[in-house]
């Protein structure tokens, strides 16, 4: 549903009009501000109510309210969900959340689609011998992944390890966080063939990238 504000108050009554609608049997919320909006539909529908937090920067620098937001989170989620124990720990250090509520899921992978892969015939069509060292990244490039690192990283390598290695970014690199890493890396003198960018692919190509790694 699109907003107009923060806290767009004729989206929210859309959303609860939906929610009763469907006569939901759960609500489940990604990312701190949707966990709010969670929180509030649960207390007024009451359907359960779960939200799921990726990452340090899921709460902003400078948000406001803190207490307040935790304290709605705290009385109307009935779990949050982090994907990692450290991740969960943090937030319990810095901001006052209710213990009893989190849980953690960790993110996985379906190991059983990448059985088929041709990671032979992905490494062939990109020039990379079937015994050479290749470090993958596969995912969105925003700054949050902090592909910038893992070209610094290739740098250092480059200069002190004598054996060769590769890299394979996989993510759009059409848009300006793409042409800004295509210049970073050319900025260190990095060759295409020892950091290679790919454009996402979907499908059985998708299984070859992750069988090649």
């Amino acid at each position: 549903l699109e907003e107009t504000r923060s806290f767009d108050i004729g989206s929210f009554a859309r959303l609860v009009r939906i929610a009763r609608a469907y006569r939901a049997d759960l609500v489940h919320s990604h990312l701190f501000g949707y966990a709010i909006r969670a929180a509030v539909l649960s207390r007024i529908t009451g359907i359960p109510a779960i939200g799921t937090l990726h990452g340090y920067s899921d709460v902003a620098p400078h948000e406001r309210h803190l207490r307040l937001k935790f304290g709605i989170i705290n009385h109307g989620l009935r779990r949050v969900v982090f994907v990692s124990d450290p991740l969960r720990r943090f937030f319990l250090y810095h901001y006052p959340l209710a213990e009893g509520l989190t849980t953690v899921i960790p993110n996985g992978l379906e190991t059983s689609r990448f059985v088929n892969a041709d990671g032979p015939g992905f490494r062939s069509e990109l020039g990379i011998g079937p015994d050479e060292f290749v470090v993958g990244s596969v995912g969105n490039l925003n700054p949050l992944k902090a592909i910038d690192v893992l070209l610094a990283a290739v740098r250092i390598l480059k200069e002190r390890s004598p054996e060769p290695y590769r890299f394979v970014v996989v993510g759009d690199l059409k848009g300006e966080q793409g042409r800004a890493l295509m210049q970073m890396r050319d900025g260190q003198e990095l060759l295409p063939g020892e950091v290679l960018a790919r454009i996402p692919v979907e499908g059985q190509k998708t299984r070859d990238i992750t069988g090649g790694l």
